[in-house]
């Protein structure tokens, strides 16, 4: 049922590709998708897929979740919208989707209304993917805060109107907020 609207059929994870090994796979999408340890036998299965879909279950670039009939994992991305952002920008993207999966976030239901708990998985999610990147120049490391600090970029793939105070809507919205704190991670990872 999830899965009805998803049009491009679905892409296993079969290797890993090094932080510092980033290349362009078909039409400009990482390639090979990252590796993202979940509990059990199974790899995360990597969907990509339209943004109305992505909107239709929250609105987003990429999304982490479970499939409640077969149980597996999974992390649906925008495939027209990851074609036109660096290679870097699509890593972070993809470990922090992985990270909502190895913070247990997917185990629960998620609650849109609970823009507290919301946020406090956004910023964990953040920062441990910041941690699992750690490893990325200071060159990569400013391509990704570029592209997450434009607003104008991300919400043309995510229909977020650009008009309003994006801090009211919480951390996952407020992109200079979310990059200052993403730079504190990796700060304290550093140390």
């Amino acid at each position: 049922m999830i899965f009805k609207n998803i049009a491009i059929a679905l892409i296993l994870l079969s290797s890993a590709a090094s932080a510092n090994n980033l290349s362009a796979g078909y039409d400009g999408i990482l390639s090979p998708l990252p590796a993202c340890d979940v509990p059990g036998p199974l790899p995360v299965e990597y969907y990509p897929t339209t943004q109305e879909w992505l909107n239709s279950n929250g609105g987003a670039i990429a999304s982490a979740g479970r499939n409640p009939k077969t149980g597996r994992y999974f992390i649906a991305y925008d495939y027209a919208a990851f074609r036109t952002f660096p290679l870097t920008f699509q890593r972070w993207i993809l470990a922090h989707e992985c990270q909502h999966h190895q913070l247990k976030h997917t185990e629960r239901p998620f609650q849109p209304g609970n823009r507290a708990k919301v946020n406090q998985d956004e910023r964990a999610a953040d920062c441990a993917a910041a941690k699992s990147l750690a490893n990325l120049s200071k060159e990569q490391w400013e391509e990704i805060t570029a592209v997450m600090v434009d607003s104008n970029r991300i919400d043309k793939f995510t229909g977020f109107p650009a008009h309003i105070n994006r801090k009211q809507f919480g951390y996952h919205n407020d992109h200079k907020g979310r990059v200052k704190a993403v730079k504190q991670c990796l700060a304290n990872i550093r140390r």
